[in-house]
């Protein structure tokens, strides 16, 4: 595939989708995208594309890019690029798009051969003037296949595509690629199928020669085997949502819950990270790692006996509820952050407790100064490490949690009355607009208003001048990022949504 090309197509994607914002209108959609009724039944990889300029879609994004004052200098870009093929976007290129751009890899195998990008153009001569345009292999040979214009850069790509098209049934027809599509949103500017089946026909070969590969392939066997990978993106009024979906048999389960650390945390964190219970798929981990290493037991044992606790008696049964990582702005300007890490424990708190105090009986041995520190009457261990520049971990079991952190005030301001995560208005308003529900399998949060000047700063402090006003100024808008899991049977699902302001 020429890379070249595909830049040049994706320029155009990115002028149109500035400089749309004529009267746009919602279009009537259906569960299926219409390429994949043209797709053939055998795609291992199936991505479609809106392309009109009157959609919603295009009239929110080119609303999502006002935000960023680096508009002008994309469009200049764009403007450029399709001039050097003696093209401008008013006259060639938006008379010319359709209401999509479909892309089919038939297989992974002889990939450059086996791509190609089909659509139904509104003007088929202006179209072709397009996709001829340029010089050399930047030129795309195209051919009219049942009232689609399909192209690519080689003739025998368009070949082997009109050869799997013209042996019956399509994409839409197969049941695996039905259940990817249901999970993703109708009137998404952006979906995407990968198929399972071609996935593990390219590892088995590579096993068959590779004992890397082989390893890996019973890796995966034991994980469970994949059915389809699934993806969207929409552009809406406050910024970007993603959807990722996976469906495998013999999926690890990992249970929904419903989170309460963020009413423990305090509120400002930079990152924070959010689990359930992960105990089960920890025990599943471990009796996979017995089946495939037979040895595996006896390592297991002899580690346990050398710490003096086990891991699924001892140390697991602390992630059966929910857990929490959150990192803050350090104090001072340049600081490390601060980062706290949470379990809540309420039926294991002398679990956890031992759990400590064998840490710190270990650490002592191994040379390190061990004292208790309290907060609010609670009594912890504080683990001092000079070889780290000073630096001290706390650990504290109390009221049915269990916090470390390298911030003893980070801890007091947990266990005390300060603002919690909970009530921070960007954390808040940024699960808001991802529609986050009340229970899921996890969750990662990012406010990106605070944490990229922090990491900025500390570019900056490292080597000056490595920031360019650009970046600073084309990453001001960003707000929050949000990612969160759920699952369904064999199904899991990652939603998130990036907030622009």
């Amino acid at each position: 595939m020429t890379m070249m090309r595909v830049l040049r197509i994706g320029l155009v994607a990115a002028l149109a989708f500035a400089v749309s914002g004529c009267g746009a209108k919602k279009e009537a959609s259906s569960s299926l995208p219409t390429g994949a009724d043209f797709a053939p039944a055998s795609s291992a990889v199936y991505v479609t594309g809106i392309t009109d300029p009157t959609s919603s879609q295009w009239e929110k994004a080119d609303a999502l890019l006002g935000h960023f004052p680096g508009r002008e200098k994309l469009l200049a870009s764009a403007r450029k690029e399709l001039k050097k093929d003696g093209l401008t976007w008013e006259q060639d290129v938006k008379p010319a798009l359709g209401a999509e751009l479909n892309l089919v890899l038939l297989s992974y195998k002889d990939a450059d051969h086996n791509y190609v990008f089909f659509t139904k153009p509104r003007d088929e001569a202006k179209f072709d003037k397009l996709l001829e345009s340029g010089q050399g292999d930047n030129v795309q040979v195209h051919r009219k296949i049942d009232g689609w214009t399909v192209f690519a850069d080689n003739k025998k790509s368009l070949d082997n595509f009109a050869s799997a098209q013209a042996g019956g049934g399509s994409l839409a027809e197969e049941g695996t690629f039905r259940d990817a599509m249901k999970a993703m949103p109708d009137d998404a500017a952006i979906r995407a199928y990968v198929a399972g089946e071609p996935i593990y026909a390219l590892i088995q070969k590579e096993a068959s020669t590779n004992p890397d590969a082989r390893s890996f392939q019973n890796f995966s066997n034991g994980l469970g085997r994949l059915k389809s990978i699934s993806f969207s993106s929409s552009a809406e009024e406050e910024g970007v949502a993603v959807q990722a979906a996976y469906e495998q048999e013999k999926q690890a389960k990992v249970g929904s819950y419903a989170p309460e650390l963020d009413n423990t945390l305090p509120a400002g964190a930079l990152l924070y990270v959010s689990f359930g219970n992960l105990k089960q798929f920890f025990d599943q981990a471990l009796e996979q790692a017995s089946q495939q290493n037979p040895g595996f037991r006896k390592q297991l044992g002899q580690m346990e006996q050398a710490l003096g606790f086990q891991l699924k008696d001892d140390l697991l049964p602390l992630f059966s509820k929910e857990g929490a990582i959150a990192a803050y702005h350090g104090d001072g300007e340049y600081a490390a952050p601060d980062v706290i890490f949470a379990l809540r424990v309420p039926d294991d708190e002398d679990k956890a407790r031992n759990l400590v105090d064998r840490l710190a009986a270990l650490a002592g041995l191994g040379g390190l100064t061990v004292q208790p520190f309290s907060v609010d009457g609670a009594v912890g261990k504080q683990f001092s490490i000079p070889e780290a520049g000073g630096l001290s971990v706390y650990a504290l079991v109390t009221d049915g949690k269990a916090l470390v952190s390298n911030s003893k005030l980070t801890i007091e301001q947990a266990l005390g009355d300060s603002k919690k995560l909970s009530d921070d208005s960007v954390y808040r308003d940024a699960r808001a607009a991802a529609s986050v529900p009340d229970e899921t399998a996890g969750f990662i949060y990012a406010n990106l208003k605070v944490g990229l000047p922090y990491v900025f700063d500390f570019a900056d402090a490292s080597e000056p001048g490595s920031v360019s006003p650009d970046a600073l100024a084309n990453t001001k808008p960003l707000e929050s990022a949000i990612l969160y899991t759920k699952q369904d049977g064999d199904r899991t699902t990652v939603s998130g949504f990036l907030t622009i302001k």
